[in-house]
């Protein structure tokens, strides 16, 4: 496991936030010098914003769209040739999604 040091703040209250902390835990990492947060707590459970619903009701309909041209044989095929093209993604499933939410930006 990395060893890492509370930043100065940090070091007073380590241990005594409980299950009330509003915020992030803040580490930094001894070997690399970054930063990271390992959790958040209590996260915001209110009514989702309209560019939130926006982002959720694209990325399902992307997935759904990634479905149906894996369905289908010419659509995959032709997915195919052009992931075969391109060298950024790894996976077809990604590069088709990629896509797919393209289009619907």
């Amino acid at each position: 496991m990395a060893k890492y040091e509370l930043m100065e703040p940090f070091t007073a209250i380590r241990g005594k936030l409980g299950k009330n902390c509003q915020g992030p835990v803040f580490h930094k990492r001894a070997l690399t010098g970054k930063l990271y947060t390992n959790h958040m707590h209590n996260p915001y459970t209110g009514e989702a914003s309209e560019g939130q619903r926006t982002v959720r009701n694209n990325f399902k309909t992307a997935m759904e769209n990634v479905e149906t041209v894996l369905a289908d044989n010419a659509l995959k095929a032709a997915a195919i040739e052009r992931f075969k093209a391109q060298s950024k993604y790894k996976y077809l499933r990604n590069f088709i999604f990629v896509e797919e939410l393209k289009k619907l930006q």
